[in-house]
């Protein structure tokens, strides 16, 4: 009997050889298999097992990498599929334009434009065949493309040029120009390819412009500024609207100006006499042009895409701008008695599409006229009237295109506002700095020109201010503005400062600054702005300068201290002011003791004018009153600074006595200072014990037995 463990062993055996057994038969099945379909092995094959049955582990692999990895875009295959051709094209037909309009001994006339209508037959043939195939769509669209810029500037070339002129009548040769842009017309409700019509306007174009230029130049060049109406309005070809303003101005500019420069010049264009016949000619291009793209911006038919219509809205500004940098210099020589009319005539103009876009709820386009508009009408004031005039009209412009933004409740108007009260800043500093300007007569004075700007700088920055402020609750101003009431006040106050310090004169300005501040602080209180007491600490810091660097000299010694008084005691008198406003809950304080800004100001502008002003023989007795009257007023006011602000300057007169008066004041004043400190001193102290003033809470006695009566 075989012992149990050995049996175990030869059933372990005999499983391990079945198993061999099996895996032999699949491989002789895999084998097989390959040598009959060796080509048809996959990958999910590859995965179920090895050589032997055994799982083999593949990593997943896309079904593109198991051919080739994803590349990059080729650029070299872009190039040739889709910019080749087009430069191709492009080449051709200025190629055979220039063969045209040049004269041949044995080519002539209507051999040369039947040679431009069989090139462009060849054109349309392979641009149909190829436009057909799937393949080569864009390709054949391109020769279409250059086929019909090659017919329409052969037709053209019929009248124009010497060379090629078979038609005497120009008339008739714009007729059949006219037949070809209706082909083109056609030919793109067909198609309605973009880029198809994009190059073939570029080519008729630039064709157009070889040679001479002249005044049926500019009618031809109209018939394709149609198309590009027809094409904006009825496809919304917003790209190739775009291509066509740069490339038309950028062509002008490079091809255009010199062809009309080497141009014939004659006595009249279009029935216009003119001594400058290349600039007029110049000009009038661009200014159809501006008309053509102005019109197709605002005839394109209401787009819901915010996004064109936001494209939209930047071609219109462009389109102005575009044309303001080509043409202004053209109209300074031609026009240069009119060039005031010239722009604001085209301010106008885009003044009144924008309120017919605002109508009819075109927003973006709105915006974009009535900034165009404003930008021209505020260019157009300084070529009719002086820097004076022109400054004023913008000051007056700044708070009646607010008022309109918020009569509307119209932002743009708003931005307009302050976007002109920061140039009115800019060019304000810059006529005072670099030019010298005339005085003006005002109200039967005369104002320096920085005096008068500055009164009314000040006038319209105050009643912006005033205009925010009374409808800023009920108008909702956008984040961007809010504070702009901020800019506005602070534009007033730093103008009417600067109008003070520019009309007063010493001694006078300290005491004009001070009345400045009071008003400030009455305008505080009245519209509860806490602003306006920054201004006040700003203006009395600015009088103190005045005050201390440039002195006071007058003849009379009465106005003299009489002045002196005023520039220190409107510190106090603003410190008192706040106090009792602030007791009486009529202004909230910007930080705690706010108004010992104000104290402490006085103070140090007491101390420095009794040491500037007073004779040396009696300033330790004049530091020694002041001390005492001001530690009075603390101990009737129940206010420990004010009692601190004393002390401090009766300290300052013990140290004067001390170590200057006892050696070098003699004896005489000695005596009377020292008597008079001294009894000032003891009735000081008498007050103190009096009243067992308490210096570091700031309660006395008698404090605490009015509080008793008051409870």
């Amino acid at each position: 009997m075989i012992p149990e463990d050995i049996k175990k062993q030869f059933d372990g055996i005999e499983r391990l050889l079945s198993d061999l057994q099996k895996r032999i038969e699949r491989m002789e099945l895999l084998i097989a298999d390959k040598e009959v379909k060796p080509a048809t092995k996959t990958l999910e094959d590859m995965r179920e097992t090895d050589s032997i049955g055994a799982p083999i582990r593949v990593p997943p692999v896309r079904k593109e990498e198991a051919v080739v990895r994803e590349k990059g875009p080729d650029v070299e295959l872009i190039f040739g599929k889709n910019w080749l051709n087009k430069i191709g094209i492009v080449i051709l037909t200025l190629g055979v334009g220039f063969l045209i309009s040049y004269t041949f001994k044995y080519f002539g006339p209507v051999m040369k434009i039947g040679f431009g209508y069989l090139v462009s037959a060849i054109l349309f043939f392979l641009g149909f065949r190829l436009e057909a195939k799937e393949k080569f769509v864009n390709f054949g669209r391109v020769l279409l493309g250059g086929g019909w810029a090659l017919v329409y500037f052969t037709t053209y070339a019929m009248h124009h040029f010497d060379a090629s002129r078979i038609i005497q009548s120009q008339i008739v040769d714009l007729i059949f120009l006219a037949a070809v842009v209706i082909g083109m017309m056609i030919h793109v409700l067909k198609y309605k390819s973009e880029n198809m019509m994009s190059l073939t306007l570029f080519i008729a174009y630039l064709t157009a412009t070889l040679g001479q230029i002249t005044g049926f130049t500019i009618i031809s060049c109209m018939l394709l500024s149609v198309v590009i109406l027809f094409l904006v309005y009825n496809f919304k070809w917003v790209k190739t609207f775009i291509l066509g303003i740069i490339l038309t101005y950028a062509i002008h500019y490079i091809w255009v100006m010199p062809n009309v420069a080497a141009s014939i010049k004659q006595t009249s264009l279009l029935g216009i006499k003119t001594a400058d016949y290349h600039l007029l000619m110049n000009l009038i291009f661009l200014t159809v042009y501006w008309l053509i793209f102005l019109a197709g911006a605002h005839i394109a038919r209401t787009f819901k895409d915010l996004e064109l219509n936001k494209i939209l809205s930047a071609i219109n500004f462009g389109n102005i701008a575009l044309y303001s940098i080509l043409s202004y210099p053209l109209i300074l020589k031609l026009f240069y008695n009119q060039r005031f009319a010239w722009v604001l005539i085209m301010g106008l103009i885009y003044l009144f599409l924008s309120l017919a876009m605002r109508k009819i709820g075109r927003e973006k386009l709105y915006i974009s006229d009535i900034v165009a508009a404003v930008f021209l009408i505020t260019i157009s004031v300084p070529l009719k009237f002086l820097p004076t005039s022109t400054l004023l009209i913008w000051l007056i412009e700044v708070p009646f295109l607010l008022f309109v933004g918020i009569y509307f409740k119209d932002r743009i108007f708003r931005y307009l506002s302050y976007a002109l009260s920061i140039c009115v800043a800019f060019w304000l500093i810059f006529l005072s700095c670099f030019e010298k300007m005339a005085d003006v007569n005002f109200f039967g004075l005369i104002w320096t020109w920085q005096e008068f700007m500055l009164l009314w700088a000040t006038v319209s920055m105050a009643v912006s201010f005033c205009l925010i402020q009374r409808t800023k609750n009920s108008l909702k101003l956008d984040k961007s503005e809010e504070g702009i009431d901020h800019v506005f006040s602070a534009a007033s106050w730093i103008y009417l400062t600067l109008l003070i310090l520019s009309i007063v004169e010493q001694p006078w300005i300290s005491i004009a600054l001070s009345v400045e501040a009071l008003v400030l602080l009455g305008l505080n209180v009245a519209l509860q702005l806490k602003r306006f007491r920054v201004y006040i600490y700003l203006v009395l810091l600015i009088a103190a300068l005045i005050f201390i660097i440039e002195g006071i000299s007058v003849h009379s010694v009465f106005l003299k201290w009489g002045i002196i008084s005023i520039n220190v005691f409107v510190f106090f008198a603003i410190y008192f002011s706040m106090k009792c406003l602030q007791q009486s809950k009529k202004i909230i304080l910007l930080f705690e003791k706010e108004e010992q800004i104000a104290f402490w100001g006085g103070v140090i502008l007491l101390t420095y004018t009794i040491f500037q002003y007073s004779n040396q023989k009696w300033i330790s007795l004049s530091l020694g009153i002041a001390s005492v009257l001001i530690i009075l007023m603390g101990i009737l006011d129940k206010n420990k600074i004010e009692r601190l602000g004393g002390l401090v300057m009766l300290m300052l007169t013990l140290w004067r006595v001390v170590f200057i008066d006892l050696g070098r004041v003699d004896m005489i004043f000695k005596i009377i200072t020292f008597i008079v400190l001294g009894v000032l001193f003891v009735a000081v102290s008498y007050l103190y014990n009096r009243y067992n003033t308490d210096i570091s809470q700031g309660k006395g006695k008698a404090f605490q037995d009015i509080n008793k009566i008051e409870k």
